[in-house]
């Protein structure tokens, strides 16, 4: 029998790390070497979503009722948590600061495709589809950028300067955020 996820204290926040608030003290550690040298990062997140999805049972009466903790997003969750170097990179930093000064200034519809380096339009691009076509992987993405939100939201309170904001947007977790809310339609 599977043992339930434990659930996350609220309230709790961590900017690096996990998302998902609670995490084995050790987090998992990605083997450079694994992954595969046509499709990078992406293609190696989408492949585990789908092997955990193979293991599903295949009829609902030999699946076990899962809560949303218990699901495969938390392990696509920390699989972008993982990445969020890689993703980081697919953006151009002084290109993100412009447009977030722009969006946060109360100016719609600023982030585009120059956002990104050409390798990052492709993966903006792959996680566009990915986000439309599979419900599990749009929940991790929401739960991602929900949690990423309340952190924004949550520092905000004292940041007069929004220096704290600015700082936690352009980091690589923020990166992260920014392609991640972009491509689900939440930048608008």
């Amino acid at each position: 029998p599977e043992r339930p996820a434990p659930q996350a204290p609220l309230g709790e926040t961590t900017l690096r790390g996990t998302l998902d608030l609670e995490r084995p003290a050790e987090a998992p550690r990605r083997d450079p070497n694994g992954r595969t040298q046509q499709g990078g990062w992406v293609r190696d997140l989408l492949t585990n979503a789908s092997r955990e999805e193979e293991l599903k049972p295949a009829t609902p009466a030999e699946a076990p009722r899962a809560t949303p903790a218990q699901r495969s997003p938390l392990h696509v969750m920390e699989s972008l948590n993982s990445l969020s170097v890689d993703i980081a990179r697919a953006i151009d930093h002084d290109a993100s600061i412009e447009l977030w000064n722009r969006y946060r200034r109360g100016e719609r519809d600023v982030f585009t495709r120059r956002l990104y380096t050409l390798k990052g339009q492709q993966t903006f691009d792959e996680i566009r589809r990915k986000y439309q076509a599979e419900a599990e992987f749009r929940a991790a993405v929401d739960r991602y950028c929900d949690d990423f939100e309340k952190l924004l939201k949550d520092v905000s309170r004292n940041d007069r300067d929004n220096i704290m904001a600015q700082t936690y947007l352009t980091s690589d977790t923020g990166k992260v955020y920014t392609m991640l809310a972009h491509a689900s339609g939440r930048l608008h």
